[in-house]
């Protein structure tokens, strides 16, 4: 390796950082290493301070946290921030919660020898100012199985939690419901979780790529139950058997393993108890300020 000089008169010529000392770097354009007087990493600065590197330096300033920006200015929700799943939240780098989890909390036998077993979910939406946003990708599930479990013929499709209701009325009162049966279309109409005890079903959704829920969302689940149902929004109005196909909610963030049973990456918003229908949650953001 070359040694570099403090003698500006001694520069040691170079192609690569690697021909200089340590503490030195290799000006390219000059052929010459010269000393570094500013940060690399963070790892160089005291404190909280971060190193801050500027487009087209080699080095940077040690810079207080607060007085760095990740907004790029162009609208972009994840600005600067280049970390897997973040997004650029009040001038900071975080990961939000992204996701939404409906699991199953059925645990009555009885409940389960139709062919649509567990709470079965029409559609999962976030209501933030009076505005509907609804789920649009399935990002994982699961049918739960409990012992004496009939078999899940009717509602297997996930993805049917994708978008609008496509069974219960969409003016939100309560009405009609389209219930499952056997054609292709009667199948996709809504997802049945199944068990919640030997294997626990669950169904997990995300918004769009760039959605992410914020402080106060509410989270509405629709879960097929007859009118009537003790603290359900509304209801199906030509159906009356009452089930035991409670549920629990879930936030979570961005992972790669979406139940959100026993997973540090999911938070409960809440649970329905024993019965089922259509619940809202409030999001409280644990990071809000």
């Amino acid at each position: 390796m070359i040694a570099c000089s403090d003698d500006e008169t001694e520069a040691e010529p170079c192609t690569t950082d690697e021909q200089c000392d340590e503490g030195f770097t290799c000006n390219v354009s000059a052929g010459v290493c010269e000393e570094i007087t500013g940060c690399t990493t963070d790892e160089q600065c005291e404190g909280d301070l971060i190193c801050v590197i500027l487009d087209g330096a080699t080095t940077g300033t040690c810079t207080e946290p607060s007085e760095v920006s990740c907004d790029s200015g162009d609208g972009d929700p994840r600005g600067l921030c280049t970390g897997a799943g973040e997004f650029c939240i009040n001038d900071a780098c975080r990961v939000p919660f992204t996701l939404v989890s409906v699991a199953s909390n059925t645990t009555v036998a009885a409940d389960f020898s139709a062919s649509n077993p567990g709470p079965d979910v029409d559609a999962i939406e976030i209501i933030r100012g009076g505005q509907s946003v609804w789920a649009m990708t399935v990002e994982g599930s699961r049918i739960g199985t409990v012992a004496g479990q009939g078999e899940n013929t009717n509602c297997q499709n996930p993805a049917s939690v994708v978008g609008e209701p496509k069974s219960m009325p969409r003016n939100g009162q309560d009405g009609q419901c389209t219930l499952s049966g056997t054609s292709e279309e009667d199948r996709n109409r809504y997802f049945c979780l199944g068990g919640g005890t030997t294997t626990i079903g669950y169904v997990t959704v995300s918004f769009g790529d760039d959605f992410y829920l914020m402080d106060g969302d509410q989270i509405r689940v629709w879960e097929l139950a007859p009118v009537g149902t003790t603290g359900s929004e509304f209801g199906c109005s030509n159906t009356t058997t009452q089930r035991n196909d409670g549920y629990s909610v879930f936030a979570g963030t961005q992972s790669t393993n979406t139940d959100p049973i026993g997973n540090n990456a999911f938070i409960e918003l809440g649970a329905t108890g024993d019965q089922g229908g259509v619940f809202r949650f409030t999001f409280n953001d644990p990071d809000a300020e």
